[in-house]
Parts: structure tokens; C-alpha cells; sequence
């Protein structure tokens, strides 16, 4: 399970999400039936079967600049130490606005509710959770608004009765083996989220730059990778060298890193930059 707090608040993320009619009338979940599963809705799909292991991706991916755009602004978790529903609601923006972005959603617009996720799954995601749990959920039950259910920085376990909720546009999701290739792969079908060393001085008094390969301490935050980019050139003891770089979007408000994301190497020997590839829940979910 992972979960952490921010060193420091920062100031609370103000979002005034626009809303849309939904996807469609019969993609709606019951109250009852989304309180009644658990997280193991479906179960995740082999990474060989997942189809993601064929993928040959580019060398530049950016989920930010993409079309349609599918990275929402970033959030902020407050006290609760929910990183990892952020994390993975942030992949599931993504499908979703990818699945109905011929219905007007962007990410302008799109802001699905970390609050209904973390009600309707057993456990309190304050205190750290496993992020898969959400996406398996989502596929079965669907996801809701922000605007109908607002983050509170409580898990209350307290599954609304009346709050719509939609297609998330997944069918599936699979764990991505540790490694720069394979999250390239998945990266290029969607937006994932892997657990980071955020107790590390880098990631703490992390302000803007590329987090090199040193790393030593456990895995205790989770935040979603939104963006790859090849033959980055980093500048290392008067040095320019050609580095891979991940950019990933963690939940700490948009005053933190560089407007709320950060970039790490990826072209490190395991564990990788922040230990990133000796998570053994790297999660993408699969596209429907």
C-alpha cells in the first residue's frame, strides 16, 4: 500500500470544473451495486495478453499536448495521504476523454472525482491504499464527477446513493513489468501511475530539473506518468549528456515542481530513478 504526505502544505488547488451532459443514460451504476463490489471487480489482464507488449512506441510521448489533450490540472491531496487515487484518477481522465472526446470533452472540462473512488472502495485511502483497486472498480461501476461528489481529504466509506456515475471507457488494466521499455510501451497507450521514493532530499526539495538514478529508501507515493521524451540533453558535472526522461504529474498543488510535475531519468539501471521499477503495481488501464 502506498500513501504520503506532503513535507509542507501547499495552498489548497481551487478548480471550477465545467460540466457536460454524460456519455450515455446506461452507463449509470447504482449506489448499491458500487458499494457492494470490491476491488476485485474484474482482476487485472496479463501483461503478455494485454497487448501493450507489442507496442512499438515513439520516441516523444506527450499526453499533455496530445489530441485531444488529456491531462487535467493538477490537484492537491491535502492531508490525507490519498496519493494514490490521484495518481490513478489521473489515468483514468485520460481513457475517459480519449473514449468521449467526440462528445466535447477535453481536458479543460474533465474532472472526475477522487472522492466517489475512494467512498465506494473498501479501506482508507488516507492511510494508503493500492491503486489498481480504483481502476478495477471503475470498469465495473464507472467514474463520477468531481462537481457531484467534491474531494473532502476523508475517505468517510460512505458510498453515495444518488450520485450518477459513467462509462470510464476501460476494459481492463495490467500491470507494466519495471523497466523504460515496457513503461514507454504502456505510456503510449495511456496515462499509468507507479509508486516513487518520495522520501528522498531530491523529491522533497525537488523545485525543477531531471532527477537522476541515485536513489535509496522504499517506494511511499505514488504519482502518474504523463509524458517521455528521448535523447533529453542534461547537463552533468559540465557535462552534456543524452538522457530518456519521464515527466510525471504528482498531487501537491501546482506550486510544487515544476507547476505541479517533475522529470526523472528513465534510462536507469533497476530500481530506477526514485525506485520507480521495483513497484510491482506499475498500472495502465486498458482502453476499451
Amino acid at each position: 500500500m502506498l500513501g504520503r504526505l506532503p513535507s509542507a502544505l501547499i495552498e489548497t488547488l481551487s478548480a471550477n470544473p465545467v460540466a457536460l451532459p454524460g456519455p450515455a443514460a446506461d452507463s449509470n451504476r447504482t449506489a448499491e451495486a458500487a458499494r457492494a463490489e470490491t476491488y476485485n471487480c474484474q482482476g487485472p489482464t496479463a501483461w503478455r495478453s494485454s497487448g501493450l507488449a507489442a507496442i512499438i512506441p515513439p520516441s516523444v510521448i506527450d499526453w499533455r499536448r496530445s489530441k485531444p489533450p488529456v491531462v487535467t490540472s493538477v490537484k492537491f491531496q491535502g492531508e490525507c495521504g490519498s496519493c494514490v487515487v490521484f495518481a490513478n484518477t489521473a489515468s483514468l481522465e485520460a481513457a475517459f476523454i480519449l473514449k468521449h472526446s467526440n462528445l466535447g470533452y477535453t481536458n479543460a472540462n474533465t474532472d472526475l472525482s477522487e472522492q466517489d473512488s475512494m467512498d465506494c472502495t473498501p479501506g482508507d485511502a488516507c492511510v494508503g491504499a493500492n491503486g489498481y483497486e480504483y481502476v478495477d472498480r471503475a470498469i465495473c461501476y464507472g467514474v463520477a464527477y468531481e462537481k457531484d461528489d467534491p474531494y473532502t481529504e476523508r475517505d468517510t466509506n460512505q458510498c453515495s446513493r444518488t450520485i450518477d456515475r459513467f462509462d470510464a471507457g476501460i476494459k481492463g488494466y495490467t500491470y507494466v513489468p519495471g523497466n523504460v521499455d515496457d513503461v514507454r510501451r504502456a505510456l503510449s497507450h495511456n496515462v499509468l501511475s507507479i509508486g516513487v521514493g518520495a522520501d528522498t532530499v531530491a523529491f522533497q526539495n525537488y523545485k525543477s530539473g531531471v532527477i537522476g538514478c541515485s536513489y535509496s529508501g522504499s517506494i511511499n507515493h505514488e504519482t502518474a506518468v504523463v509524458a517521455y521524451a528521448n535523447n533529453v540533453n542534461v547537463v552533468v558535472n559540465s557535462r552534456s549528456e543524452a538522457w530518456q526522461v519521464f515527466t510525471l504529474k504528482n498531487s501537491w498543488a501546482d506550486g510544487w515542481g515544476e507547476s505541479g510535475f517533475y522529470r526523472i531519468r528513465g534510462d536507469c539501471p533497476y530500481p530506477g530513478a526514485l525506485g520507480v521499477y521495483s513497484d510491482d503495481f506499475i498500472t495502465v488501464p486498458i482502453r476499451s
